[in-house]
């Protein structure tokens, strides 16, 4: 998964699909999904986005993107990894899991 800031307010999630799969150069079945995160109120996105692809190795292809200006776009976009924190309990090691994540003396 990449994370996606600074899109134009007019970017919808076919032009990340469109432009991620142009990046990419496989088929329509590179990007998984993508997820424009919205205000609760007004409805309207917020500017971000997640883009979950189809493969780890499609990352870095993605992530070199950093700074381009897509053809929905005015201006640059802000493309990073989106790496897994501490608190996902998938990676959490025996010791934190059994200790409830308290670290004893």
């Amino acid at each position: 998964t990449i994370f996606v800031s600074q899109l134009v307010m007019r970017a919808e999630e076919r032009d990340l699909r469109r432009y991620f799969r142009s990046v990419i150069g496989r088929s329509s079945s590179c990007v998984k999904d993508v997820i424009l995160l919205r205000d609760k109120r007004t409805g309207r996105h917020k500017g971000i986005a997640y883009v979950e692809l189809a493969r780890l190795s499609h990352v870095p292809t993605a992530v070199a993107m950093n700074g381009q200006v897509p053809d929905f776009q005015r201006f640059p976009i802000l493309i990073k990894a989106n790496h897994p924190t501490p608190q996902d309990s998938s990676l959490s090691s025996p010791m934190t899991t059994m200790m409830g994540g308290a670290l004893l003396p």
